[in-house]
């Protein structure tokens, strides 16, 4: 059809004349086709501002579309590709051994895959019997002893830890499941050295304590003579001064004598002040007890404790009616061992080595018997229906009860230790002292 267009001439115009509206963008528009040749008359609804969009408007577009796996087609399209080499090469060969008469064959071994799995499987053969079993010699049979008995019986495994079961477990089984008695005692030296150590320590510790308490009494003992030797200087001084004489030492200069006779004036005058104060507080002092119904001073000593009144001598009626008031009681003070009722030393504690009441007078007065009173209440006999004054257990090494009344104390006796210094301090003064005066 071309061949003939290109041969015959060109068609001239006729009169009538038509105008082709197919290129005019409009005419596309309405009258396009689709690739399969049909007119598209929805082509007027996709103008304007629905040239961008989607717009349904055929019968297909409300159809539900069936999805199909694209994997399964491009498995179909290369299984019919291969099919189709496959058929031309077989072509190939039959046309080419039809025209061949000699051939050449090469033998290439066939590659190994070093990744590939074995494809036999190795099978062991069955060992062959050995050699017969060894025979075990046996010795006779012979009685169980009790010895062997007691071998074979082995302990149950007990824990020092758990006990779920919540079983009670005497101290022997544990004891034997615990292994201790297979074990070998064995004792270390360190025991001895420890002890031995301890030892040295403590006699080292005595002789410190010992050596320690020494120079605490030789400086309790210098203390002691230095503060004596003080109150020797002072007591000196005091007496000079009453006798209105000074020491040799200020004799040749007359400025410490005026300085000692301004501070004697001096201390007179505050004597003389406590002693104007003293006589006005006795005197309000009486004046408060008249007021107030109190005792005055005069008769205190009727009512003074029985020790103080033994320590001055007062126990007796008689003799305090007699000797009348003690205005300043002396007798207690100044006293190298305190009391004379009993007191000893600072350092010591005896309070009871001896009698509270020596003389017979004294006993006599004390524990005399009331005349206003019953035969009957002095006897005791009021009281013997009665079990509050008895008491729950008597003394341990008292004595058996005594009949009748009683005529003088209660006496205790002190146990005096077999070692009153079992540290020898006093041996140990006596010769510190013996050395000072030598």
């Amino acid at each position: 059809m071309a061949a003939l267009k290109e041969v015959l001439p060109p068609v001239k115009p006729s009169a009538t004349i038509f105008y082709d509206h197919s290129p005019d963008p409009w005419f596309k528009q309405r009258y396009s086709s689709e690739k399969a040749g049909q007119k598209t008359f929805d082509a007027i609804v996709r103008q304007d501002e629905n040239a961008k969009r989607i717009v349904y408007s055929q019968h297909r577009d409300l159809v539900p579309k069936i999805l199909k796996d694209e994997d399964e087609d491009h498995d179909q399209q290369e299984h019919e590709d291969a099919a189709d080499k496959q058929q031309e090469i077989e072509e190939t060969a039959r046309k080419t051994k039809a025209f061949l008469k000699e051939r050449i064959i090469r033998m290439v071994e066939m590659p190994v895959d070093p990744l590939e799995p074995p494809k036999f499987k190795h099978k062991r053969i069955p060992k062959a019997n050995g050699s017969p079993p060894v025979p075990l010699m046996h010795s006779p049979p012979r009685p169980v002893t009790v010895k062997d008995q007691k071998d074979w019986k082995i302990p149950p495994c007990i824990s020092n830890w758990k006990n779920p079961k919540g079983y009670t477990i005497p101290l022997d089984k544990r004891l034997a499941a615990d292994g201790r008695g297979l074990q070998e005692v064995q004792i270390s030296d360190r025991f001895a050295q420890l002890s031995e150590a301890l030892y040295v320590a403590e006699q080292q510790a005595r002789e410190a304590e010992s050596m320690r308490s020494k120079v605490l009494n030789e400086m309790m003992l210098k203390e002691k003579e230095r503060k004596e030797q003080e109150l020797r200087v002072l007591a000196q001084k005091a007496r000079s001064e009453r006798t209105c004489t000074g020491p040799a030492v200020y004799a040749d200069t007359d400025e410490p004598t005026r300085r000692e006779h301004e501070e004697r004036v001096r201390r007179e005058k505050i004597r003389e002040e406590r002693r104007m104060e003293r006589r006005r507080e006795r005197r309000l002092e009486a004046k408060d007890a008249v007021a107030m119904g109190k005792k005055r001073k005069i008769t205190r000593d009727q009512d003074r404790d029985i020790s103080e009144k033994a320590a001055l001598g007062m126990a007796s009626s008689a003799g305090s009616a007699r000797g009348g008031e003690v205005k300043y009681d002396q007798r207690l003070f100044n006293q190298e061992k305190g009391m004379d009722s009993g007191f000893a030393t600072d350092d010591q504690y005896i309070v009871y080595d001896k009698g509270l009441f020596s003389a017979q007078p004294t006993l006599s007065t004390l524990y005399r018997p009331k005349k206003d009173v019953p035969d009957d209440e002095m006897n005791g006999k009021a009281y013997e229906k009665t079990g509050r004054f008895k008491p729950d257990k008597e003394f341990t090494g008292a004595g058996e009860k005594r009949r009748g009344p009683r005529g003088r104390p209660v006496e205790f006796e002190m146990e005096v230790a077999e070692e009153a210094d079992p540290f020898g301090l006093d041996q140990f003064i006596t010769r510190v002292k013996g050395a000072h005066k030598k």
